[in-house]
């Protein structure tokens, strides 16, 4: 699940609430850019 920041006010916003509005704005502050937020998840790889 990935999830989205607004630039403006810096809140995080749920891909379902993202849903609710129509096309891609903060449903808080209206901005319309928003940045996708990376997983929390980090792989370590083996060196060779």
């Amino acid at each position: 699940m990935s999830y989205y920041k607004c630039m403006n006010c810096g809140r995080i916003v749920k891909p379902e609430e993202l849903s609710k509005m129509r096309g891609v704005r903060c449903i808080y502050c209206r901005n319309k850019l928003i940045i996708k937020l990376r997983p929390p998840i980090v792989k370590m790889i083996k060196a060779i």
